[in-house]
């Protein structure tokens, strides 16, 4: 083999691994960008291994699914820290979660006119036993934990006034997310609302034998 041949392959192989080395570091520079850019800034929630917050590129919050009937767990975080102030410092309510179009007018016992369920403005009372009107308790190490165990808005409605409630029709947590998480920070200055989906899961599959087609 001559010597121009082995020192032009010596420089086809160099420039190949030039270039790949180019491309990963392109790559490397692209994912770190991608991941500063979609960090929560400031207050977030975690639930899951997931993020819940805001970013550079926008917001994060589009809603989380929970296990119905099942107890999921969620910690509050923060980018910036707490400063003076402890993650306990922190508020987590319960709150309506619709536009125009999901709104629904309700009555409760006793009423002689209805309400707006989107003018209830704290709904933890269904989520908590003896309810104190603040909040959801949250450990020292930021985790809450929150009961997915109403199935229709009529049973949260119930729950935090006491009283019957009449509507017309269901208004299903598995269908919509009716609730939010209304998270706010010690000093007021943050807040986020995510909102809540209770995820039903398949119970089991009836077979029509009508149906069967052999």
């Amino acid at each position: 083999m001559s010597k121009y041949k082995v020192n032009n392959g010596i420089n086809i192989f160099v420039e190949m691994l030039t270039a790949i080395i180019v491309v990963l570091l392109i790559l490397g520079i692209v994912g770190g960008l991608l991941y500063l850019l979609n960090r929560p800034q400031g207050l977030y929630i975690e639930y899951d291994g997931t993020a819940y917050g805001n970013t550079l590129l926008g917001s994060s919050t589009g809603g989380i699914d929970v296990p119905y009937n099942g107890t999921a767990t969620f910690k509050v975080c923060n980018s910036d820290g707490w400063g003076v102030y402890s993650v306990q410092d922190c508020t987590v309510k319960i709150v309506p979660n619709v536009d125009e179009t999901h709104d629904f007018e309700f009555t409760v016992e006793g009423d002689s006119k209805p309400s707006e369920y989107s003018g209830e403005s704290d709904l933890t009372a269904a989520f908590v036993e003896n309810y104190d009107g603040n909040g959801l308790p949250i450990a020292e190490d930021g985790t809450f934990t929150l009961t997915a165990d109403k199935k229709d808005v009529s049973d949260i409605l119930e729950a935090v006034h006491g009283k019957s409630i009449t509507l017309d029709g269901e208004y299903l947590t598995s269908v919509y997310p009716y609730i939010a998480l209304a998270v706010t920070s010690p000093d007021g200055g943050q807040s986020l609302t995510i909102p809540l989906l209770f995820k039903v899961g398949v119970e089991g599959i009836e077979l029509d034998e009508d149906g069967i087609i052999l």
